[in-house]
């Protein structure tokens, strides 16, 4: 389910949430686009505090569509912090619900919570006072729901362009390197000799060692190694696996806060591919 305006539905880019439907379907999900200019003028808007607000809007269409139409995954498409900055529109197109949050001495009245649209149970706000989240707002003045009904993402974008690159990237990423990964291990110490390939091993192959069960990668996984109990290995090494486009790069080994497999500071600032991911 994607929810978006009618203006980023009809978008004319070069990709639009129309081929992110379409790629959805062809690996075996059903999609689809709700407007929120239709959610507006169908679902109820009243909050606890008797003011009505769009994000209730939302949430309750929301609500409906796990209910009766089966949704899993909620894709709010659109910005939702109404600012002007860095060429943005400042459109508040899906408008995030603000959380009251206390820690120690500081105070947040509006901290974005997106999860607001996930977990359904409850209205966040039981005393209707009007902020939402405090920690007896759950149903029957309990704690709030912390459990999620549906996985909700965001596609914080507010223009054609930047929906046609977040589609563009979602697609390549899927298509070209979500089944790829790379396990780094080096040597951790000397007495006794313990290598990160160990470890990183059990990982990839699955494990039922300390006390923890694993299951490994799936066999349609292309999982590549630079282990140093294998073999001495370079930083370029590591580089050129990177460049080729890996989604998951797990790695065991020393570091600081300068420097982490082989690679300093200098190193990963002048790092470049050919992908668009970081464009």
């Amino acid at each position: 389910m994607i929810i978006t305006n009618e203006a980023l539905k009809n978008a004319s880019s070069q990709y639009t949430f129309d081929d992110l439907v379409n790629h959805r379907i062809s690996r075996g999900l059903s999609a689809t686009i709700v407007t929120t200019e239709w959610i507006y003028a169908n679902y109820d808007g009243t909050r606890p505090d008797e003011t009505s607000d769009d994000q209730t809007r939302i949430r309750n269409f929301i609500i409906d569509a796990y209910c009766n139409w089966g949704t899993t995954y909620v894709l709010l498409g659109g910005d939702g912090d109404g600012a002007d900055v860095g060429g943005e529109s400042g459109d508040n197109i899906i408008p995030a619900r603000g959380f009251y949050i206390q820690a120690g001495e500081e105070t947040d009245y509006n901290m974005p919570a997106d999860m607001y649209y996930g977990c359904l149970d409850g209205s966040f706000d039981h005393d209707g006072d009007g902020l939402y989240g405090e920690p007896t707002d759950g149903q029957a003045a309990g704690e709030v729901d912390l459990f999620a009904e549906v996985y909700t993402g965001r596609a914080p974008v507010d223009s054609d362009g930047e929906l046609s690159n977040l589609v563009k990237k979602t697609i390549e990423y899927e298509t070209m390197f979500l089944k790829k990964a790379l396990m780094v291990g080096q040597k951790m110490c000397n007495n006794p000799l313990t290598g990160g390939g160990d470890y990183k091993d059990e990982i990839k192959d699955g494990s039922s060692n300390h006390g923890y069960t694993t299951v490994g990668f799936p066999g349609n996984w292309d999982v590549d190694t630079l282990y140093d109990r294998d073999g001495t290995w370079v930083v370029d090494d590591l580089i050129s696996r990177m460049n080729d486009g890996r989604a998951l790069i797990n790695h065991l080994g020393h570091g600081s806060n300068t420097s982490a497999m082989l690679m300093n500071n200098s190193i990963v600032d002048g790092l470049q591919n050919s992908h668009s991911f970081c464009l």
